[in-house]
């Protein structure tokens, strides 16, 4: 389903949420991977998405706590997003055998046609999943309890005929 921005939606699951536990300034130095950016660090250590900052540590098992959403919590679409995948190399060589064969397979020899055939129907389920996937969109939702919700899986949500009802502030 596609949503438009100031539409009424609500969680179609439970969303859980997490985050790694994160030491300010290297305390507990002999534990947990350094996220200063050094040579080794990936995106996944560096901590810099959950604001570790050079000379933090941060152990990727441990959660300090949770936050469960309930699903059926209601909010309002901030945001719609949509995000198109570039193709690979099998992809693009995909494109470049098929125009090939659709431009000149009639005049290609029967053996160099049927060649070429073969790589192209070698080549067709990548193409296929790459179309399936080609444009994903994603949704910001403000929820009614004041969280955010950014980067969502429009699957996650389903519209809702209520009226935006806010609580007024009183």
């Amino acid at each position: 389903m596609m949503f438009t921005v100031g539409q009424r939606v609500e969680l179609a699951v439970e969303l859980g949420l997490g985050l790694p536990v994160t030491v300010a300034g290297g305390a507990d130095a002999g534990a947990g991977p350094d996220v200063g950016g050094g040579a080794g660090a990936d995106a996944a250590t560096r901590g810099d998405r959950y604001g570790g900052g050079r000379g933090d540590r941060v152990f990727p098992g441990a959660v300090v706590g949770s936050l469960g959403l309930a699903a059926g919590t209601r909010g309002t679409v901030e945001r719609v997003d949509s995000h198109e995948r570039q193709p690979d190399g099998a992809v693009r060589e995909y494109l470049r055998l098929r125009s090939l064969l659709d431009d000149f397979g009639p005049q290609m020899p029967a053996a160099s046609r049927a060649r070429l055939a073969e790589e192209v129907a070698e080549l067709e389920p990548g193409w296929r999943a790459f179309e399936a996937e080609r444009l994903r969109v994603t949704v910001r939702v403000r929820l009614d309890n004041g969280f955010l919700v950014e980067g969502t899986d429009p699957a996650a949500l389903r519209a809702t005929a209520d009226p935006e009802t806010r609580p007024s502030a009183g």
